[in-house]
């Protein structure tokens, strides 16, 4: 009998705790959606120094924003970008590497359908015209990303508190429901 009582504990314990631990992970994906949008952020701005400057081909500005980059995933993703307009072989337009890019490396990363669509717009840069075109269309870019980023701060504690308030409840139900 007191073994009965005891895996009940137990195994309560564990639901609550695995629900939890669950409502916490939710908000940390939302916290590491923002980090990774600024990344890009950043790595948007700099794109645009180097094409303002004229410093290097666009592949090379990818392999140097990799180099640059401190997130594993947004690093893969230029470091991919690099090698496939580098590749010789490539018979691929730029805004089709960028979106196959955009689906392998970054979608299912932390990053909504929504933020991929914005992401793979950059795919579609006039690189036909002039550089004070280009700098423009990614200025554009980055302004709604910020906006993107500034609506996903402000809902990111109701969010978190909901996730973890969630989580706490629904191992009590759980828990209440099995004992």
């Amino acid at each position: 009998m007191n073994e009965v009582i005891i895996l009940k504990i137990a195994g309560a314990v564990l639901i609550l705790a695995a629900s939890s631990f669950l409502g916490l992970y939710l908000g940390t994906v939302n916290k590491l959606r923002i980090k990774r949008l600024r990344e890009l952020e950043n790595s948007w701005t700099l794109a645009a120094g180097e094409i303002r400057f004229g410093i290097s081909s666009l592949p090379e500005v990818f392999r140097n924003i990799a180099v640059q980059n401190r997130d594993e995933y947004i690093k893969n993703f230029y470091e991919t970008m690099y090698k496939s307009m580098a590749s010789l072989d490539t018979k691929e337009s730029f805004d089709v590497l960028w979106e196959k890019a955009v689906r392998e490396k970054l979608s299912g990363n932390c990053l909504t359908g929504d933020d991929c669509r914005l992401v793979a717009e950059f795919g579609s840069i006039p690189l036909h015209l002039d550089t004070a075109m280009q700098l423009q269309f990614i200025e554009r870019l980055v302004q709604q990303l910020e906006t993107v980023i500034n609506q996903a701060q402000d809902e990111i504690s109701v969010k978190c508190r909901i996730y973890r308030c969630v989580g706490v409840a629904a191992g009590i139900f759980l828990v209440l429901v099995l004992i």
